[in-house]
C-alpha cells in the first residue's frame, strides 16, 4: 500500500557569490571584505521564522495525505477480502462471481484514489518550492542590500563570499584574510532590534516525497 515519507523541510540553502562590482577588475588597493552567505543565512532570524511558516505548511500537507493514505488502505483490504471470497470453493458460482465482480469495482476505485494521492503530493511539492523560490529572493535581496550598504558606509569597496563553490565543488576562494571577514558584523546587523534564532537554520528546499504501492 502507500507509505508517506516525509523528507526534511529544510529551508534557505544557497552559495552565493556576491560581488559590488566586478571584483576581479578591482584596483589592488580597494578596500576588500570577507562574507560566509551561507552563515547569514542560516543565522537570519527571517530564515527561521520563514522556516517554521513553511514547516506548518508542510505539516498540513502530509496530514492531508496520510487521510488520504489511510482511505486507500481500506479499499486495498476490502478489494483483499472480496478477492478471497471469489476464490472460496465453498461458495456456490454466482456468489464466487458477483464477489469478483465486487472486487473489480474497488480495484477500480483503488487506483482512482492512488492516482489522485499522486497528483496531491505534486500539486502541494510545486507549491512549496514556488513558495520557498519567492521566500528565498526576498531574503537574499534583503542580504545583499545590507551587505552593500555596510560596505558603502565602511569604505569597502568589494565584498566577497567565502561560501561559493565551483562546479567541481571546490571553494570559490581557498584563503583569505580572516580578520577582513564580516559575516558576523552582517548577522549582527540584520538581526538587530530582533531575537537571534536558538539554532541556525537548515539549508535546501522544502520536499514532500512519496511511495504509493
Amino acid at each position: 500500500m502507500m507509505s508517506f515519507y516525509r523528507s526534511k523541510l529544510i529551508i534557505f540553502g544557497c552559495a552565493i557569490t556576491m560581488l559590488t562590482g566586478n571584483a576581479f577588475a578591482a584596483e589592488d588597493g580597494g578596500k576588500k571584505a570577507y562574507v560566509d552567505m551561507s552563515e547569514i543565512f542560516k543565522n537570519y532570524y527571517k530564515t527561521a521564522k520563514q522556516q517554521k511558516s513553511l514547516k506548518r505548511q508542510e505539516e498540513v500537507y502530509k496530514e492531508k495525505a496520510e487521510e488520504m493514505g489511510s482511505k486507500i488502505q481500506e479499499l486495498q483490504k476490502k478489494r483483499n477480502k472480496l478477492e478471497d471470497k471469489s476464490n472460496n470453493v465453498a461458495l456456490s458460482e454466482e456468489a464466487r462471481n458477483q464477489h469478483k465482480q465486487e472486487a473489480l469495482a474497488v480495484e477500480d476505485r483503488y487506483q482512482a484514489k492512488q492516482q489522485e494521492l499522486r497528483k496531491y503530493l505534486q500539486n502541494k511539492q510545486q507549491e512549496l518550492r514556488k513558495r520557498y523560490m519567492n521566500i528565498r529572493k526576498n531574503i537574499v535581496d534583503e542580504i545583499t542590500e545590507d551587505i552593500r550598504s555596510y560596505a558603502d558606509e565602511n569604505g569597502i569597496q568589494v565584498v566577497f563570499d567565502v561560501s561559493g563553490l565551483t562546479n567541481n565543488l571546490l571553494p570559490v576562494i581557498i584563503h583569505y584574510p580572516e580578520s577582513k571577514e564580516i559575516t558576523r558584523k552582517i548577522i549582527e546587523e540584520l538581526n538587530k532590534g530582533h531575537e537571534k534564532p536558538d539554532n541556525p537554520a537548515d539549508v535546501g528546499a522544502p520536499a514532500i516525497e512519496e511511495s504509493v504501492e
